[in-house]
């Protein structure tokens, strides 16, 4: 499965392969919060963010409870991002900050590329293997962006 992560102002459009919106990823109000919405306009998930310490982190909610606790372990050797839920410990790692390998619990699941766009912002792609597919995997590109692009400490 191939998805594009798309800005637009303050959300992101998640498309698939034919241009179609399948996700919409909006901020809401001013705590940094990030909201996950399907194509009917369903809150999937919630994402929470600190930048207060030395790496960002993220939090993401499922129902008000933590699903997934994503933390940049990384920012310029060997830039990395891990997630740990219920459902296994996800990895993305890099050698350039621009091609992302995902895996879970140690097996190659998929990658996400960056692509910069010419105003500035940041798109992309991800790749991953349909049987690991959750919802919750394209906030994985949200995590990159505010930890690699939009995050300065």
């Amino acid at each position: 499965m191939v998805l594009y992560i798309i800005p637009k102002g303050s959300k992101y459009n998640v498309q698939d392969e034919k241009g179609r919106i399948i996700y919409t990823i909006k901020k809401k109000g001013f705590g940094g919060k990030m909201q996950l919405f399907d194509a009917s306009g369903y809150e999937m998930y919630t994402m929470t963010s600190d930048f207060s310490q030395k790496h960002p982190s993220f939090d993401i909610l499922l129902d008000g409870k933590p699903y997934i606790m994503v933390k940049c372990k990384s920012r310029f050797l060997d830039p990395s991002i891990v997630g740990q839920g219920n459902m296994g410990t996800y990895w993305l790692k890099s050698q350039n900050r621009m091609r992302f390998e995902l895996t879970k619990d140690d097996v190659n699941i998929g990658s996400i590329l960056s692509q910069p766009m010419p105003k500035g912002d940041v798109q992309f792609e991800m790749t991953i293997n349909d049987k690991e597919f959750d919802d919750a995997l394209v906030l994985f590109a949200v995590c990159i962006d505010f930890s690699f692009y939009k995050y300065k400490k």
